[in-house]
């Protein structure tokens, strides 16, 4: 018998099945293709490649949902603690006045007694790892430079009247 007739004959034979060497999964016999060199064009490994693409794929879109969700959670957080941070900070919450941006308060530290001992600026962070971000730094440099005024705005006549310093 010539190698055809053998291919032949099995292709015939529906129900013989052999084992992969290298994945050991089953096939049929019927369905095997004998080549030398580069394999021919196969439906069935352009199947399978486009499978493993899309399984790479969808792993990084998982990744990408992840990071976008652990990035809401960690955002929730952080405006929860701000909400409630003025009630566990060493000063009366009703000194507080919230501001949001670029700092999330300035305390009039004894408005309520009448004689202001200090004015702070405070940021709120889940953690004492998160940094301040480059205006929140820019501040903190400036009050510690002490590049700090009191201006009053008055809607006088004359425009070069309407920022005096006090």
């Amino acid at each position: 018998m010539n190698p055809e007739e053998i291919l032949g004959f099995y292709r015939m034979q529906h129900s013989v099945y052999g084992e992969c060497p290298m994945c050991h999964e089953p096939f049929r016999l019927s369905e095997v293709r004998i080549w030398c060199g580069t394999p021919p064009k196969d439906w069935l490994l352009t199947l399978r490649k486009r499978e493993e693409e899309l399984e790479e794929e969808r792993a990084a879109m998982d990744e990408k949902v992840r990071k976008r969700i652990d990035t809401s959670v960690k955002v929730r957080f952080g405006q929860v603690v701000q909400n409630i941070l003025p009630e566990f900070s060493a000063y009366r919450p009703d000194e507080m006045r919230w501001l949001g941006d670029p700092v999330d308060w300035v305390v009039f530290d004894g408005k309520q007694s009448g004689s202001i001992k200090e004015v702070v600026f405070m940021e709120g962070k889940s953690t004492d790892r998160t940094p301040l971000n480059p205006i929140q730094r820019e501040l903190k440099r400036a009050v510690t430079e002490k590049r700090v005024a009191f201006r009053t705005i008055s809607l006088s006549g004359n425009i070069s009247e309407m920022v005096q310093l006090k």
